[in-house]
């Protein structure tokens, strides 16, 4: 065999191997990613679904105080509207 020969089976009988452990790991490497990625997706809609029924439950709350605001400010326009009426009223002697 030439020089060149024995070098280059050496280097395939070195590399060849270490490409292999190293694909290997690479491999595992990416499966544990998928399985990180999978999990965290599932956590995030986990947190999403949570999230919207909290949204929900302050939309809920938002229009009770809204009606309950609109209810107050009725009746004290009506109050103002009375007393108004009130003061323009002649007072009555008993």
């Amino acid at each position: 065999m030439s020089p060149v020969e024995d070098v280059r089976k050496a280097i395939q009988d070195f590399l060849a191997p270490e490409l292999r452990t190293i694909s290997a790991r690479l491999e595992a490497i990416d499966q544990r990613f998928d399985s990180f990625t999978r999990e965290m997706n599932a956590r995030f809609e986990a947190v999403d679904a949570k999230l919207g029924a909290v949204d929900a439950k302050i939309d809920g709350v938002h229009r009770e105080l809204s009606a309950k605001i609109d209810a107050i400010s009725q009746q004290l326009d009506l109050e103002r509207r009375l007393a108004r009426l009130e003061a323009q009223k002649p007072p009555t002697t008993q």
